[in-house]
């Protein structure tokens, strides 16, 4: 099965990433469910400027229509929010990779396109399926998909119960830990163990990096966890 990588990502309390794993068989099925929501004129869904009750109302049709596999890229333990950013752009493009995906779309910022473009394309060629899957930049009211990412990201920053009814789409953390954060799996609450499972029901990876470097192996998405 081939899937659609959609991605955005949030910065209210350090970086993560979030991003939604479509299959494409489900892309124009989702495209229509996700327009079915916007107000008249509505270009597009920006979950944090929507009213509560509008959130709430997306958030039950994104949890409840199907076809949507989410991961969390969480580099909040970095200080460096541009080596934070880094890390989880490249674990994503490996992952990608792995899925063999067909596609990824990052919602487009003009800051960062460059450096993202230049990180996927170099742990793609890596991979040698540079020239297989696609790499887009798109806004938001350009690319109904990208609301997905954008919901999860933003939910799961916001803790509580907005994480707490988010999980169901979540299949897996992964948790980046830069350099200065360096902790033995000894030393990490149980809950962050690699391996273990939170309260959502999403696995857990905890990924060391130097920078650019990686410090242990790379741990790929596991298929169990795939849609």
């Amino acid at each position: 099965m081939s899937f659609q990588i959609f991605v955005d990502e949030s910065k209210a309390a350090g970086f993560l990433l979030a991003a939604a794993a479509v299959p494409c068989s489900e892309v124009d099925r989702l495209r229509v469910a996700i327009g079915a929501l916007h107000l008249r004129h509505q270009v597009r869904i920006h979950f944090r400027r929507e009213q509560t009750a509008r959130q709430r109302k997306i958030l039950e049709m994104l949890t409840t229509v199907g076809g949507i596999s989410a991961v969390i890229y969480d580099a909040t333990r970095f200080n460096d929010h541009k080596a934070g950013r880094n890390a989880a752009i490249s674990r994503l493009a490996d992952d990608a990779a792995r899925m063999q995906a067909s596609r990824i779309v990052l919602e487009s910022d003009d800051s960062v396109v460059e450096q993202d473009r230049l990180i996927i394309t170099k742990r793609l060629k890596q991979a040698k399926l540079d020239d297989v899957i696609g790499v887009d930049h798109c806004r938001a009211s350009g690319e109904r998909l990208l609301a997905i990412p954008d919901a999860v990201a933003w939910c799961y920053a916001k803790g509580g119960a907005w994480r707490r009814d988010v999980m169901p789409l979540v299949k897996e953390i992964i948790e980046l830990l830069g350099a200065q954060d360096v902790r033995s799996p000894a030393h990490l609450p149980s809950d962050r163990l690699p391996g273990s499972t939170s309260r959502g029901g999403a696995a857990r990876t905890s990924i060391m990096y130097r920078g650019f470097l990686q410090c242990q192996p790379m741990l790929f998405l596991p298929v169990s966890h795939l849609p």
